[in-house]
């Protein structure tokens, strides 16, 4: 099983046990989403509280019918807790938002055109990655605020103060870091190289402060290739760069 440290005591878990990927919230709680029983099963979306262990389901796996048999469910969460969840297939998402705390469900959008990504309290970015677009969908309302297609848009990440850290390949072919308003889409630029260096972000190990990159693909990749992983950090506030700022030995 996969899983990610969100804050000192919060974690998140989607998928089953041979399939998982990951959400962020910063309620003092662990989400939990899984595939319950087998492909038959649409996923659902189980919470469960870190201190007590109590576990509430918030959307009940239930049979595919029809179309519904190439799904899949993708989940993210803002950080005051609410949970974007979307299911996916070949036609777009149809993207939902959970409220754990006043137990209701909307539907923000029937058909948007992509996976929804990293998530705000106002915004969530919908856009793949590799993509030569991004969007920001409002929360309350469901409506395309913005659209970028100005670069091709790789991984990105929110903060603590409702902006997204976005890397992306420019038109000039660099490889760039911008803080994105993420009301307008509008970014500035925190960090650039050349796109040949092959930088790539790595969400996982960044924060608020400084942003993780490395020229050894994504992290899961380089820690597949390594015991020993090298990667470089961005100081988000003033784009000074340490090409090997962090190591990290993994075991085996």
């Amino acid at each position: 099983i996969c899983w990610m440290l969100l804050s000192p005591v919060t974690m998140a878990l989607v998928g089953s046990t041979s399939s998982l990927s990951s959400a962020a919230t910063g309620m003092q709680r662990v989400i939990q989403i899984g595939l319950i029983g087998d492909l038959l099963l649409l996923w659902g979306v189980m919470l469960i509280e870190l201190t007590t262990g109590t576990a509430t389901t918030l959307l009940a796996p239930r049979e595919r019918v029809g179309r519904e048999a190439d799904l899949a469910r993708s989940v993210s969460a803002t950080p005051d807790g609410r949970i974007v969840s979307a299911l996916c297939g070949l036609d777009g998402c149809a993207i939902d938002l959970v409220d754990p705390a006043a137990g209701t469900t909307r539907r923000l959008a029937e058909l948007a055109p992509a996976w929804p990504g990293p998530v705000t309290d106002t915004t969530v970015l919908v856009g793949e990655a590799e993509s030569a677009w991004i969007s920001g969908l409002e929360l309350r309302t469901g409506t395309r605020r913005w659209t970028r297609s100005d670069g091709e848009f790789q991984h990105a990440y929110p903060t603590a103060d409702g902006r997204i850290v976005q890397a992306l390949i420019g038109e000039d072919l660099s490889f760039r870091i911008e803080l994105l308003d993420a009301a307008t889409g509008s970014g500035r630029v925190v960090f650039e190289r050349s796109g040949t260096e092959g930088l790539v972000l790595w969400p996982e190990l960044s924060n608020d402060r400084y942003a993780v990159v490395s020229t050894s693909g994504n992290l899961a990749d380089a820690a597949v290739a390594s015991h020993l992983v090298r990667a470089g950090v961005v100081d988000l506030a003033t784009g000074e760069y340490v090409p090997v700022g962090i190591e990290l030995e993994l075991g085996r």
